[in-house]
């Protein structure tokens, strides 16, 4: 991969994480990595976005719900438009990554001759895409007599040695903030038959630097206590499937995320105060494909081609709803394999 074809392969990485933070931060910059990176440009970017792939699934399924309440107000309708906060806290581990692997370098030796030769290169606490801004550093050190000399014996002053160390900056990290937040729009709507909708959506918009996303999520909640009479608390089931989708100027897809959640809920409501708690189970997969465009002759049809999942499969979570007239305001604090979101919803609440 030439340094041409490495700047794509940042801005592939840009498209990513404008996608899955929903932040229209710069693009990379333009790092210079020569041919050694080529064969693991996929390792690379997969670890460089892990980690903001697991604070993306972590977001985009917080917030869903903020009472297990279905159609049970004062109005013969439910009605909620507004818009939730959500903020996965970054641990330490997702700042970092380590890669080791083996490819070909060529190397020019004293004797006017090239040799193409095995080295082991070594990307120590690199940055992630949360990690530090400065530019993480590969390295790779190479000693081996690549021919014998004039004498024809090895071990001996005439011996041609190839004694190398090489160094280059790999991507710096885009965010060393300490939350990963996401802000989206939410729509509820309902009852029939005890089911509400859930809406969650972004029209289709262009940014300047990256292209083209969109953003699209639907799903439901249904009472469940109406069908156990007299109960003191609510109960609500909810599932979700969300959206987000990446296209380029010329409408290729560039990057797509799909969530789903399914969950359960329970309420206790106090006069303008609602406390709730739940327990949810979620997936969210994340693909990148990305090729070369024809304009970089040497790297036609190169292809940048991964699929990653969030590391949030189960969490348990806890909130408190508060209603003042027709608005309504709620704080949420969940937990799910050891990672934490915040979150927070404001809007109108009939």
């Amino acid at each position: 991969m030439t340094s041409r074809s490495f700047s794509y392969l940042s801005r592939t990485v840009s498209y990513a994480a404008l996608g899955i933070t929903f932040l229209a931060s710069r693009p990379a910059l333009a790092q210079q990595l020569p041919d050694v990176i080529s064969d693991v440009g996929a390792e690379y970017a997969e670890l460089y976005l892990q980690p903001v792939v697991n604070a993306f699934g972590a977001d985009i399924n917080g917030g869903l719900i903020h009472t297990a309440n279905v159609g049970g107000g004062a109005l013969p309708f439910d009605l909620f438009l507004g818009v939730k906060v959500m903020g996965a806290l970054i641990p330490d581990i997702d700042r970092t990554l380590n890669i080791a692997y083996e490819t070909p370098y060529t190397f020019h030796a004293p004797d006017g001759n090239r040799y193409n030769l095995p080295v082991t290169f070594l990307i120590n606490n690199g940055p992630t895409l949360f990690g530090d801004t400065s530019p993480g550093i590969v390295t790779g050190n190479v000693r081996q007599t690549v021919h014998p000399g004039a004498d024809g014996l090895d071990n001996t002053p005439d011996d041609i040695v190839i004694d190398s160390t090489l160094s280059f900056n790999v991507l710096p990290g885009l965010y060393d903030g300490s939350i990963a937040p996401l802000v989206v729009p939410q729509l509820g709507v309902g009852s029939l038959a005890g089911t509400d909708l859930i809406v969650r959506y972004l029209p289709r918009a262009r940014h300047e630097d990256y292209g083209y996303l969109q953003f699209v999520g639907i799903g439901f909640r249904h009472s469940v206590d109406r069908y156990i009479p007299g109960l003191p608390f609510h109960i609500a089931g909810h599932f979700m499937m969300q959206r987000l989708l990446i296209t380029n100027t010329a409408s290729e897809e560039i990057l797509s995320t799909s969530s789903i959640a399914a969950g359960v809920a329970i309420s206790k409501t106090f006069v303008f105060l609602t406390l709730y708690a739940g327990i949810q189970t979620e997936e969210t997969t994340v693909n990148v494909d990305y090729t070369f465009g024809e304009e970089l002759s040497a790297a036609e049809g190169e292809n940048i081609s991964f699929e990653l999942a969030g590391d949030t499969t189960l969490r348990g979570m806890a909130g408190v709803s508060l209603k003042l007239g027709p608005f309504l305001v709620n704080v949420e604090a969940s937990q799910g394999n050891h990672r934490t979101v915040l979150a927070a919803g404001v809007g109108l609440a009939l």
